[in-house]
């Protein structure tokens, strides 16, 4: 909103660092300020933790603490944003995944706590329900232009020694993505030529290398001499051309000026390419009903297994903020078409705004984390934790940074992983492999103090947020 209020008058709104700023510092206060009124009034309302009875014995005391935390944390988090954001595709559709997925959470806290039972929904309905609403948002990404043809042109000019531009022309990059020229120009405008090398979507690579040539303009008149061009580079998201202008002096020898044309594009399958950490080109396409099916696995996963590690005082709080910031981070390098191009990542227009929702997250989470930690005044709830997995699938989603989920956030998936591992040992062998899962809970039926857990996967989650910053360069 400040953005488009006053970005026009006001230069520093234009600038992303100062928005991020601003967004992660109107949340931190906003919860610190909100946070206890809304405390009382949940308190107040009765809306009570329900703890298991199979949990651990220490946990029986956290009865009856304000729960449903997520409905200010989460409504703080859009407000900052809008607040604070452009109101672009990427800032709407991320907002609208956390309302969806609030919705989900809030329906089954309150069946828990109107039933005053553990259970709330059931879990195939939940996994319905998430798996729809994943399908509406991962349809309004699919149909955002960022994901589609889009053409880019080169405006070359050759100049002489003198700085004059003695000869001009566009290339055009084709929805076909041919390359096409037209001149700018002159007696010989609207002509046309193709050119350059044709891409492969199945390959990533370019079908045939071809060269074209070029006649130029120079005062009104055809030029004798000519351009000639090669496509040195074409892996999917930028091209890199070689531009070559051939020219003959008057003792007949051939001399070249040459200049290199790097320019970032668009895919018309960027939305279903799969890309993996350390890696600059296309792995594969996904074919398009692959890829929605995916993607919705991977909502759906990233989301329960936030809402599983909200078990103790602020251990999912605390990793969330470490699980965040990576992709902060991309999102601001692949919003910028000079950092993304240096760094091999597909330039995505726009998705820089991201970094507003990503910082406004940070801020909130730190908020409330002052009343979520051990000894808990508030819990986050599955309003809280469902939406805080779906808004970060997204994001990785439309950054197509979907396998960095899993290192990222590994310590969430490790806490997945045990309480599969335990269904599936019980089932087979009846027995237990951990004392309790999720696995937060076998450490501390294994003697340590849940503070000791809840910092200790702190630090673990922090360090896997490094590894995941450190492929950006590593590619």
């Amino acid at each position: 909103m400040l953005f488009h209020l006053l970005s026009e008058y006001i230069n520093i709104f234009r600038y992303l660092t100062f928005r991020n700023v601003g967004a992660a510092i109107t949340s931190f206060v906003l919860m610190l300020w909100l946070a206890p009124f809304v405390i009382n009034k949940l308190r107040e309302m009765r809306f009570g933790q329900q703890v298991r009875n199979e949990g651990p014995s220490s946990h029986l005391v956290k009865t009856g603490t304000p729960t449903m935390g997520g409905i200010l944390t989460w409504s703080v988090v859009i407000f900052s944003t809008l607040l604070w954001g452009a109101w672009n595709g990427f800032i709407l559709i991320t907002c609208l995944s956390v309302l969806l997925f609030g919705i989900i959470g809030f329906i089954d806290d309150y069946a828990k706590i109107k039933q005053k039972d553990t259970k709330g929904l059931s879990a195939k309905g939940k996994l319905l329900i998430q798996s729809c609403f994943s399908f509406i948002v991962l349809v309004l990404i699919y149909l955002m232009p960022q994901y589609h043809q889009k053409s880019e042109v080169l405006e070359l000019d050759i100049v002489n020694k003198n700085n004059e531009i003695i000869a001009a022309t566009n290339v055009v990059l084709t929805q076909d993505w041919e390359w096409s020229v037209s001149y700018l120009s002159g007696v010989n405008k609207g002509q046309h030529a193709l050119v350059g090398g044709q891409y492969d979507p199945e390959t990533g690579k370019n079908k045939k290398e071809r060269y074209f040539n070029i006649p130029t303009l120079l005062e009104n008149k055809t030029d004798t001499q000519i351009f000639s061009s090669k496509v040195l580079e074409d892996d999917g998201f930028k091209v890199i051309t070689d531009i070559t202008r051939n020219s003959t002096d008057d003792k007949g020898v051939v001399y070249n000026q040459s200049h290199k044309f790097v320019t970032n594009i668009y895919k018309a399958r960027l939305f279903n390419s799969f890309l993996v950490p350390m890696y600059t080109e296309v792995v594969w396409y996904w074919p398009l009903w692959m890829a929605f099916a995916f993607f919705i696995f991977i909502i759906v996963g990233v989301s329960n297994a936030t809402n599983l590690s909200d078990g103790l005082d602020g251990l999912a709080t605390g990793m969330g903020i470490s699980f965040y910031i990576p992709f902060g981070v991309f999102a601001y390098l692949m919003g910028n078409a000079l950092l993304s191009s240096y760094l091999f990542y597909p330039y995505i227009e726009g998705a820089g705004e991201l970094t507003i929702f990503i910082a406004a997250s940070i801020g909130a989470f730190a908020g409330f984390l002052w009343y979520n930690v051990h000894p808990a005044e508030v819990f986050m709830g599955d309003t809280g934790s469902l939406p805080m997995g779906a808004a970060i699938a997204v994001v990785a989603i439309m950054l197509k940074q979907e396998i960095l989920l899993a290192v990222a956030g590994f310590m969430f998936v490790l806490e997945t992983i045990s309480v599969i591992l335990q269904v599936f040992w019980y089932k087979k062998y009846k027995t237990r492999l951990f004392k309790m899962a999720p696995i937060h809970h076998h450490f501390e039926l294994a003697g340590w103090k849940e503070n000791q857990v809840v910092v200790r996967f702190w630090i673990m989650g922090t360090f896997c947020a490094i590894v995941a910053l450190a492929t950006i360069k590593i590619r």
